[in-house]
């Protein structure tokens, strides 16, 4: 994000702000032993390396785990590897799903998801 780009004269890498890259480097919580690159960077930037990222950038770590293990279980599925009838037998889903129209939800705990 910071080297690979030469989109700009003045510097390399895209022009993202403070808080996007802070959310970027930090979005599985706060870094204690960063790798090289990051602690390169953060040494010029100070991005707080000890801290949680922002609410926001936390939010949006939630929502790429709840899509990575939703296209998980269409691949599975997709593949023949198991179909709804296995899913369904997580319990800890089942108590959460709604006989309401049709929702999706994802246990995130379990690591599995089903679709009403």
């Amino acid at each position: 994000m910071t080297v690979l780009e030469s989109s700009y004269a003045a510097f390399d890498g895209l022009n993202l702000t403070w808080e996007t890259l802070e959310g970027l480097v930090k979005h599985n919580g706060p870094l204690s032993r960063p790798p090289a690159y990051i602690a390169d960077y953060n040494s010029r930037h100070g991005l707080e390396l000890g801290t949680h990222a922002s609410a926001e950038a936390q939010v949006a770590s939630l929502a790429d785990d709840i899509a990575y293990h939703g296209h998980d279980l269409d691949d599975g599925m997709r593949a023949g590897l198991f179909g709804p009838a296995d899913i369904a037998i997580c319990r800890w889903c089942m108590r959460r799903c709604t006989p309401r129209g049709t929702r999706a939800l994802t246990c995130l705990r379990r690591g599995c998801a089903t679709r009403r």
